[in-house]
């Protein structure tokens, strides 16, 4: 599925999610910031995060843009 992240100007961080299974995203547009439990990884167009969804996470644009990418979740 393609996921659409809209550029805010919130500095409250995003509602972290949890789920069972396997997940990828690789980042089309824009950036993206990948908070992953205690830690963020910043992905640029064209670089890819593949993770356990069961530990708490969130994606958010980064920069002042929208940004876009393809998420693929395995159950």
């Amino acid at each position: 599925m393609i996921v659409t992240v809209a550029a805010k100007t919130e500095t409250e961080p995003p509602a972290l999610v949890s789920h069972t299974g396997q997940e990828f995203n690789y980042v089309l547009e824009g950036r993206v910031k990948v908070i992953f439990g205690k830690r963020e990884f910043l992905l640029n167009e064209g670089d890819c995060f593949y993770f356990d969804p069961v530990t708490p996470h969130a994606q958010t644009a980064v920069g002042g843009k929208d940004a876009k990418f393809l998420t693929v979740i395995l159950l």
